[in-house]
């Protein structure tokens, strides 16, 4: 079964996040491209994914609080899309602090990437991912 383009990336991402916060330290849309070796062209959808569907979804701090962004955040790319339209930026940049240092102190960020790792198949030589079959 094909994935839509940006799970895959966020899966080949994921690792890179988790080590940036396992280090306690910011990362950006530039560095993520090298670590891939890709273009930046699907990073929001990807960062998204994660956002949403690993971290929300699962009571996680917002990993993709770490992530800096040439220009402002936008509500693609925003860690906190609603948080972004209700807060002035100066709250907006508090939040952020806030969330950061919450995704700095979670201990189990190597847990999740390995998680992540047993759900999708990743061939390293040709960067695909796919579910794993059951």
């Amino acid at each position: 079964m094909a994935l839509p383009p940006h799970i895959p990336l966020a899966v080949r991402i994921f690792p890179y996040l988790a080590e940036c916060a396992n280090n306690g330290r910011v990362t950006n849309t530039g560095e993520l491209c090298e670590y891939v070796r890709g273009e930046t062209r699907l990073f929001s959808s990807a960062l998204g994914w994660i956002r949403d569907h690993v971290c929300a979804e699962h009571n996680l701090p917002p990993l993709t609080a770490i992530v800096e962004h040439a220009g402002r955040d936008t509500r693609s790319n925003s860690f906190a899309p609603r948080k972004l339209d209700e807060l002035n930026r100066e709250e907006y940049d508090k939040l952020r602090a806030e969330a950061m240092q919450k995704v700095y102190a979670y201990p189990r960020w190597t847990a999740v990437s390995e998680a992540l790792e047993k759900l999708y198949t990743f061939d390293s030589d040709s960067r695909r991912v796919a579910p794993r079959s059951s």
